[in-house]
């Protein structure tokens, strides 16, 4: 009895670490539902696309410019590009994300999201991230190794674009704090992106 429990109890593992084995660069074993690993904040670490790093146009330091990934485990996303900058008349620091106020606490400081300056961010993001949008839909797919993206479309007369379809972002590292993807994008070339978790916690939403 004791030896059958023992064989049952070493198939059960030995088939959670296979299932769980999934990814490339790990992790190896997680007992952490996948979906709540997705689920966060993500800040763009690194962005390699057609051979070439480009994480600097995504996280500009001399632009103090971020893209900030919001995925939620309830299957949606928004993409947020938020600015820091410092009020030269008072030295307070402040930032501004692409949908809200441009200003302080003090409802002072110079605008930052006037058309001119989205659209010299918009011309430096490389498609795959021009491709999601402001916001929209995620699942994955049967096996979990890949994630489906699907941009919002709402806007989209009949809701409906031949230029707009669901994106296959392949995972090779998903862990509580870090997830890496790569691709290939409409115009054929090839890319990987890491992704750091912006927040301490889990994003339960």
């Amino acid at each position: 009895m004791k030896k059958t429990k023992f064989v049952l109890v070493a198939a059960l593992m030995l088939t959670i670490f296979t299932t769980a084995c999934k990814y490339e660069d790990g992790p190896g074993i997680s007992f952490r539902a996948k979906r709540d690993r997705v689920a966060n904040e993500w800040l763009v670490d690194q962005f390699i696309y057609d051979g070439n790093n480009v994480t600097d146009s995504i996280n500009s330091r001399e632009d103090t410019f971020s893209i900030i990934l919001e995925i939620t485990r309830t299957g949606s996303y928004s993409v947020e590009w938020v600015r820091y900058t410092v009020d030269p008349n008072n030295g307070i620091k402040y930032y501004g994300t692409s949908h809200a106020t441009n200003h302080n606490l003090n409802n002072s400081g110079p605008a930052m999201w006037n058309p001119k300056n989205i659209g010299n961010y918009s011309r430096k993001m490389p498609i795959p991230l021009k491709a999601l949008g402001a916001r929209g839909e995620w699942s994955f797919n049967k096996k979990h190794t890949k994630l489906i993206i699907g941009p919002e479309t709402s806007y989209v007369p009949n809701g409906h674009d031949e230029n707009t379809h669901p994106y296959y972002w392949t995972i090779t590292k998903l862990r509580e704090k870090n997830m890496w993807v790569n691709g290939i994008d409409s115009a054929g070339k090839s890319w990987s992106m890491q992704l750091k978790h912006l927040n301490g916690e889990p994003y339960w939403l």
